[in-house]
């Protein structure tokens, strides 16, 4: 209970936050006495260790988490809006939701002799308000701590018996710049119990542990130690109950997150975070954007397999092999109760993105030919050429490159190299590297690059030498 400046009594009953899907929601009903609607409410929140004052900074961006709501209707919900440009701190799928419901009698007995009114209690003399807020759990992961996630350091906030709790401040008022007649409420004294990767809850050891995880690519089922940047990587992840729980429906949420070198990437950042740390989360039997195809298969009772997909064409931040990721998963066991659950968070992998450094587009072969070395080059070639050693053997091919990626050639080789069919291995027989130190870039700019050269095979007299 909270007295506000001019006098009246505002009582608050926050209900106890519960989890739904990947995001975790938080309610809590407002009742306000006065006679004056209020239909604006200023709205800050904090995500501090429990023990930490009341604030309302971001530990991920340290700016001022805040909501305003105009015009809140009768029981309809109106959204809030991000206060100020930067928002890094908030959600593309969280939000703040408030309506005003009916007004109801003061929840109290006033005696004959209490106030100018006497004992009379008017019937409308409490505001009531609810506000449903969702919001991701953040910050889980800060520019600087790689090391400190691979070796399983938890952040200050939830190292040892620390966690976190959702604080907030209501202002309610009747104008949204209004100072005047305002009616406010703080929130703080909910404590929390928020786990790390690899716990149930506060510090509670998890049933779950991580098996095995394997990537391959889409396009050659070739497999590869990390995702690829610029094609589909198919992920398979197999993950261990102790407990034997993998019998029954089964939450299974997969994230995937960059994990940002910078501060700067994110902080005073008009984009919101899933953007800032491409971050996107996905229940089985779904597909996002960026994770695709998640679907589950019961091994046995203490083994589950994980499949799922991770395209990342769609990105706006330029991912290099510099670069690194986290992917995570989420289980719990659906027949356990929200105060009993042992939904944990584990994480799956912590690596660097694999990027070709070919660039798309840039290089084109548009024909190649294979000749007999007695055939002329004005006959039609060949696709493939069988022949015995020490056969003559010619090819002939164009290319293009794509000036407008501004791209120039700064050496040019041909190798003959020894190709196996089916798994694509080779290795060089022959590099033969030219002299293009005479190149020219016309008035159009096309690079121009002049070669005659002779080459030392020792050749049946007659023939002739490329």
């Amino acid at each position: 209970t909270g007295i506000s400046e001019d006098g009246f009594t505002l009582f608050t009953d926050a209900n106890e936050g519960s989890l739904n899907g990947v995001e975790a929601t938080s309610e809590a009903q407002c009742l306000i006495t006065g006679l004056t609607v209020l239909e604006n409410l200023a709205y800050e929140f904090g995500l501090i260790e429990n023990d930490e004052n009341f604030n309302t900074e971001s530990k991920l961006t340290f700016e001022n988490q805040k909501y305003n709501v105009e015009s809140i209707l009768l029981n309809s919900q109106v959204d809030g809006v991000e206060s100020g440009v930067f928002r890094g701190w908030s959600s593309s799928l969280g939000s703040l939701k408030v309506e005003r419901k009916d007004s109801t009698a003061l929840p109290i007995i006033r005696g004959a002799n209490f106030g100018s009114n006497g004992g009379t209690v008017p019937q409308t003399a409490v505001l009531n308000y609810e506000i449903v807020q969702l919001l991701p759990l953040l910050p889980y992961f800060v520019a600087g701590e790689f090391s400190n996630l691979q070796n399983k350091i938890p952040p200050s906030f939830l190292e040892g018996n620390n966690s976190l709790k959702h604080v907030f401040n209501c202002e309610f008022k009747q104008n949204i710049s209004s100072q005047e007649g305002n009616k406010s409420i703080r929130l703080e004294n909910l404590l929390g119990s928020v786990g790390n990767f690899g716990e149930n809850f506060n510090g509670l050891q998890t049933q779950y542990s991580l098996d095995s995880i394997s990537y391959k690519s889409q396009i050659t089922t070739e497999s590869n130690p990390s995702l690829f940047v610029d094609e589909i990587t198919e992920v398979e992840v197999i993950v261990l109950s102790a407990d034997g729980t993998f019998t029954g429906a089964k939450n299974v949420v997969i994230s995937h997150s960059y994990l940002p070198i910078d501060e700067e990437e994110y902080q005073n950042s008009t984009n919101y975070f899933e953007e800032n740390f491409i971050f996107e989360s996905v229940e089985k039997g779904n597909s996002g954007v960026i994770i695709k195809n998640v679907e589950t298969q019961s091994l046995t009772s203490n083994s589950l397999k994980v499949n799922f997909e991770i395209d990342l064409s769609s990105t706006s931040i330029e991912l290099t092999e510099e670069s690194q990721y986290l992917l995570s998963i989420c289980l719990d066991d659906t027949s356990s109760s929200a105060e009993n659950s042992d939904r944990t968070n584990l994480i799956l992998d912590l690596n660097n993105y694999d990027k070709s450094p070919d660039i798309k587009g840039l290089f084109e072969v548009t024909s190649f030919s294979n000749f007999n070395h007695l055939t002329s080059f004005s006959e039609a070639g060949n696709n493939n050429y069988k022949g015995w050693i020490q056969d003559g053997y010619a090819v002939k091919g164009n290319f293009r490159v794509n000036r407008t990626l501004e791209a120039l050639i700064d050496t040019f080789n041909v190798q003959i190299v020894a190709w196996k069919d089916g798994t694509e291995e080779y290795f060089v027989l022959q590099t033969t590297q030219f002299n293009i130190s005479n190149a020219v870039i016309d008035a159009n700019g096309n690079q121009q690059i002049f070669i005659n050269e002779i080459l030392p095979f020792q050749l049946k007299e007659g023939r002739i030498q490329a």
